[in-house]
């Protein structure tokens, strides 16, 4: 093995160094703090853990005291959420699923005519086949699409343009389907709760991707 010679490195002189800044220690930090939980409160303190959120067994008392009342009233709106009967739950449900179909829909023209989804018209949830006259297909979202007020309203649903713009969207077998189908139904108390609640979820999936 054979040495190769290097160039040989002055240190710098002593004046050199003194330009050179030195770096000085942070002084520690001190304890972190939160705002106290209470609202009425709000005074800084420093929390012994994660879910520390009062400031002093005054704060935790009033925190608690509200928490318990906020159950109470989810309770009590549930409750009377679950015993109103099935003619508001069943427009109750319809209200959610005429929303989610418009979040659904958000992208796409109105199902009856040419406007697009950048018209800045009021959108609806039109039925192909009506509330009235087919209420087993009340709650199908093959039947239910998103429209603007004008047909919808106006042209009471503009079912000739609907029908033949509904066939590019959900296919011709899925049309046979909604006009084969059975006509009437009575819809249970515990169906329309667990669609109302599932649809619910939905819509606030669809929220959340938006945001």
């Amino acid at each position: 093995m054979t040495l190769k010679r290097t160039a040989f490195l002055r240190c710098p002189p002593a004046a050199d160094y003194a330009s050179v800044p030195v770096k000085v220690a942070k002084p520690p930090k001190g304890p972190r703090t939160r705002k106290c939980g209470n609202p009425a409160c709000r005074a800084p303190f420093a929390p012994r853990s994660m879910t520390h959120k009062a400031c002093g067994p005054d704060c935790a008392q009033a925190l608690t005291v509200a928490k318990r009342q906020k159950q109470e009233r989810k309770a009590d709106r549930e409750r009377k959420h679950e015993q109103a009967p099935i003619s508001k739950l069943a427009r109750r449900a319809q209200a959610v699923i005429n929303l989610y179909v418009r979040l659904r829909d958000a992208h796409l023209p109105c199902v009856s005519c040419d406007r697009p989804a950048s018209w800045g018209g009021q959108w609806h949830a039109s039925h192909l086949k009506s509330r009235g006259a087919n209420s087993a297909l009340r709650f199908n979202l093959w039947n239910v699409h998103k429209s603007c007020s004008i047909c919808n309203h106006h042209l009471s649903g503009n079912i000739g343009e609907y029908r033949w713009r509904l066939i590019e969207r959900i296919g011709a077998a899925k049309l046979e389907f909604l006009d084969c189908h059975e006509r009437s139904r009575q819809y249970t108390r515990e169906y329309l709760l667990r669609l109302i609640a599932v649809f619910t979820k939905k819509i606030k999936r669809k929220l959340k991707r938006k945001s």
